[in-house]
This record gives C-alpha cells, structure tokens and sequence, in this order.
C-alpha cells in the first residue's frame, strides 16, 4: 500500500462504476471517447410516443427529454457535444453521479440507471421552461439543492482533459 499507483488503484475497490454507455445525440460525439475506453456502447435515443401532455412541445424539448429518459433507464454518460479528449476519464466513472464541465458548460452527465438527479431534472424539464442545458448550469450552480439524502453529486472541471 505504500506504492503510490497501487494506493490509486485500491482507492476506487468497492465504487459503483457508471455502466460501459455513451449516450448521445450524434455517434460521432463519442469518438473521442471510444479512444480511451473499451466494451462502450454508443446509444442513439429514439423518440418513441410522448405522453399527450408533451406532443405539442418543442424538437429541442423532445430530444432533451428522450436523452435524459435514455439516461434514467439505462445509466451511463450522457455525452452532450463534440469533445477532443487527451487522457483517460476512467475515474469520471467511479462513483455516483458525475456533471463534467468546461466553464460554465456541460460537457457529460454522467449517472446510474435510476438516479434521483436524473429523475429530478426529468421532472423539472417537464414541468419547468427551462432547456437541459439551463438545468446542468442550476445543478452546478446549486449542487446541494439537486442533492437527496445519501446521494452526492460530483462536479468536476475538465480543462485540462481537452485537446
């Protein structure tokens, strides 16, 4: 336990890891990340029937919401744009719930099937005006309002992972 890359290595025994799943709008937003991962999936969500209450709301809010109900079935990382990776993010894995920023925006949500952070910002999306992207920026902003009881929200700035 005294080797420095053993210790690093010891640190994540027992985590929960995020499931091998790259949630996206465009495959080509998970190539970067392909690169330092092996076994991922790439899920493209496909808009089924809406509930009568939501037909009539916009595209951009029907993609939002099949990408967050995507990610609330099935866990993973929610990949939210084109980005140039240049290291591993592994340890973006380990853990709970995990938003990767770069600035102010949101690069990755990053959760279990069945998170509560991820049901919550569903609700709030339906319910509320606001776009996924206005709620990632409120989550960040206030991360101890989106958490519930035992469960933690990592937030994590990753400059300096980018190309």
């Amino acid at each position: 336990m005294s080797d420095p890359a053993i210790k690093k290595v010891c640190d994540y025994a027992g985590q929960l890891t995020l499931p091998r799943r790259f949630i996206c709008e465009r495959e080509d937003w998970a190539q970067s990340w392909h690169q330092y991962s092996r076994n991922f999936k790439t899920i493209i969500p496909v808009a089924k029937a809406l509930p009568a209450d939501l037909r009539q709301r916009s595209n951009h809010f029907k993609l939002d919401y099949w990408l967050l109900k995507t990610l609330f079935e099935q866990g993973g990382l929610l990949i939210l744009g084109t980005v140039k990776l240049h290291r591993p993010f592994g340890r973006l894995r380990a853990g709970g719930d995990v938003l990767a920023f770069e600035g102010e925006h949101c690069l990755l949500v990053g959760a279990q099937p069945r998170s509560p952070l991820i049901s919550e910002l569903l609700q709030q999306l339906i319910v509320g005006s606001e776009s996924l992207t206005e709620l990632l920026t409120m989550v960040k902003a206030q991360p101890e309002r989106w958490s519930a009881g035992t469960h933690k929200i990592r937030l994590v700035d990753i400059k300096d992972w980018l190309q």
